[in-house]
C-alpha cells in the first residue's frame, strides 16, 4: 500500500526550469530595490535552494526514481533537505579534519513525510551497503548527514628522507 502526502506542493523538475539570467552589474541594496526587483531575487533564492535541496536528496534521478514508484517529494522536504545541507556544509568548512559530506537522504524524507513501506525496506538496504561502520551506525541512528574524516597523510615534502634527517 502506498502512503501518498495529502498535502503540500510537490517536486516537479519541470518547475525548475530557471530561465531568467543573473545580472552580474552592481546592484542597489534589497531596501533600494523596487518591490518586483525583490521578488524575481527571492523566486532566484527559492530556486536555488530547491535546487541544493534536490542534491542533498540524490538529484533529479533520484527524486524521479522515487516517484515513478508513487512517492512524491514534496517541496517542503526538499527545502528541509536545502537546510539541513547548509548546516553540514558549515560544520563541514569549519572543521579542519573534514573530508565531505555524506547526506542520509532516506532519513531526512522520513523525517519530513509519510512514505510507503517500500522506502523502508530500500533504507534498510542502502543501511546494509554502507562500507563505513561510523557512517552506517550514524545514520542507523537516524542522523541526517556525516561528516567524513579525512586521513592524515604528511605532504609529500614532509615525507622527503631531508625531513627525516634534519629530526
Amino acid at each position: 500500500m502506498d502512503i501518498k502526502p495529502t498535502f503540500g506542493s510537490t517536486y516537479n523538475s519541470a518547475k525548475l526550469q530557471h530561465k531568467e539570467p543573473v545580472s552580474e552589474a552592481v546592484k542597489p541594496a534589497k531596501d533600494e530595490q523596487p518591490p518586483e526587483k525583490r521578488r524575481q531575487s527571492f523566486q532566484r533564492s527559492h530556486y536555488n535552494a530547491l535546487k541544493i535541496g534536490v542534491f542533498a536528496l540524490g538529484g533529479e534521478e533520484q527524486i524521479d526514481a522515487w516517484a515513478a514508484k508513487g512517492l512524491d517529494i514534496r517541496q517542503e522536504t526538499i527545502l528541509s533537505a536545502y537546510e539541513i545541507f547548509n548546516e553540514a556544509t558549515r560544520l563541514d568548512m569549519n572543521n579542519p579534519d573534514s573530508n565531505g559530506i555524506t547526506f542520509n537522504r532516506h532519513q531526512i524524507v522520513i523525517n519530513r513525510q509519510e512514505v510507503p513501506a517500500w522506502f523502508f525496506e530500500e533504507y534498510r538496504e542502502a543501511l546494509g551497503n554502507i562500507r563505513v561502520s561510523a557512517i552506517q551506525e550514524d545514520f542507523i541512528n537516524a542522523r541526517v548527514y556525516y561528516i567524513n574524516k579525512s586521513k592524515m597523510v604528511k605532504p609529500h615534502f614532509l615525507q622527503s628522507s631531508l625531513y627525516n634527517q634534519s629530526r
